[in-house]
């Protein structure tokens, strides 16, 4: 019976042991390197929620949803080109939210280098949330959605591409019409770490498993030593 009592004793040190150790897995930081306010993924770029132009009250409205794991406000820019059929640049408008890579203090900016088409009043920015990341794991929005309001003319390709603060970028090219949506492939689909909420979740089935476990070894042991 003496043998059952230490068995016991022995398989609760272990049980506790791993629990303490699922709980440490859960509470380091994952690459904490990036900006306090988001996540903090080293390394990360930008990536794509969403892109669709349409018409919207005699305007072209080009529709560009992004995310950075490191917060919105480390997106330095957004460029829009638009392209005739022979390849030449027909726009060139950059949204800009500063100046230059080493600064700090964001201040936004739209500037149109190729063409004349920016209605820059009806154009803007806005952070947004953007699940599973938000709100749980960051303290700022990881996603900002940029609005390009143009004049109508006639282009056939567009091409969007977005800058981090670490110069990482991500791109997109499609055609150039009323009413088209990114197809959902070129979505980006990103493993991040995992949240924690769910690595919470995950150390509660690890615990109730290792429990049950442990009580049915228990439970062998103890009628085995009944036999005897």
């Amino acid at each position: 019976m003496m043998l059952g009592v230490r068995d016991t004793a022995k398989h609760k040190r272990i049980f506790v042991l791993l629990v303490i150790a699922s709980f440490t897995l859960v509470l380091i930081p994952h690459h904490a390197e990036g900006q306090s306010g988001g996540i903090g993924v080293s390394n990360d770029p930008p990536s794509w929620v969403d892109i669709y132009i349409h018409d919207h009250n005699g305007a072209i409205a080009v529709y560009v949803s992004l995310k950075d794991l490191n917060g919105w406000n480390d997106i330095y820019n957004v460029t829009l080109v638009v392209l005739g059929g022979n390849g030449d640049e027909i726009c060139n408008i950059t949204y800009k939210q500063y100046t230059d890579l080493d600064a700090t203090i964001a201040v936004i900016d739209w500037v149109e280098t190729t063409g004349n088409y920016l209605i820059e009043d009806d154009s803007g920015y806005e952070p947004v949330d953007i699940y599973p990341w938000n709100p749980d794991n960051a303290v700022d929005s990881i996603g900002l959605n940029v609005t390009f309001s143009l004049t109508p003319f006639s282009g056939e390709t567009i091409r969007i591409t977005a800058y981090d603060m670490q110069e990482a970028k991500c791109g997109y090219e499609g055609p150039f019409s009323a009413d088209y949506e990114i197809p959902p492939y070129l979505k980006d689909d990103v493993v991040v770490p995992i949240s924690i909420s769910a690595a919470v979740a995950f150390v509660g089935a690890l615990i109730i498993t290792i429990r049950r476990r442990y009580s049915n070894k228990l439970a062998r042991i103890i009628e085995g030593s009944e036999k005897k």
